[in-house]
C-alpha cells in the first residue's frame, strides 16, 4: 500500500522500493542518486544513511521526535523537519551553500581523528566514574578492626 501510494505520488521511475539486503555496493549506489530522502523514524536509527545522505548534498526531513534532529541542529546541519508544510518547494534539492556546509560538518565530525578523540573522551569519563564509584563504596564500607 505505501509503495503503490509512493508510485501514484512520485511515479514509477522516482520510487525504489528495498525489499531485500543488497550487497552495501548496491545499497550506495541506489543512495547516491537521491537527492531528497525522508526519514521517518522516531527512534534513534539510521544514522550511518542520515550523515552519509547529508555528506552527500541531499536535502533529509526528519521527524522532530527523532533524536538525531537535536543532535543534527546543534552541529548547524541544513535539515528539515517532516510535519513542515510539505509543498513544491520541498522537492527542490538543497541550495549548494547547504550542500557544502553540511558536507564539511559531516566531515569535521565524523573524520577518523574526531571520532577517536571523542572514543578516548568516553574511556576516560567511564574510568572516572568507576574510579568515583569504588571511592564512595569504600568511604561506605566499615573500616575492619585489626584482631592481632
Amino acid at each position: 500500500r505505501v509503495e503503490q501510494r509512493a508510485h501514484s505520488l512520485f511515479g514509477g521511475k522516482n520510487v525504489i522500493s528495498l525489499r531485500n539486503w543488497l550487497p552495501v555496493h548496491e545499497y550506495n549506489d541506489i543512495l547516491t542518486r537521491c537527492s531528497i530522502v525522508f526519514m521517518n523514524h522516531i527512534r534513534g536509527q539510521a544514522m550511518g544513511n542520515i550523515c552519509s545522505m547529508l555528506f552527500r548534498g541531499a536535502k533529509v526531513y526528519l521527524r522532530p521526535e527523532n533524536p538525531y534532529a537535536e543532535f543534527l541542529e546543534n552541529l548547524g546541519v541544513h535539515f528539515h523537519y517532516i510535519g513542515d508544510s510539505i509543498d513544491k518547494d520541498a522537492f527542490t534539492p538543497l541550495a549548494q551553500h547547504e550542500k557544502s556546509t553540511n558536507a564539511r560538518i559531516m566531515a569535521e565530525h565524523w573524520n577518523k581523528h574526531a571520532v577517536e578523540e571523542r572514543t578516548v573522551e568516553i574511556f576516560r569519563a567511564v574510568g572516572r566514574e568507576v574510579e568515583r564509584r569504588r571511592a564512595e563504596r569504600a568511604r561506605r564500607e566499615p573500616v575492619p578492626l585489626n584482631h592481632a
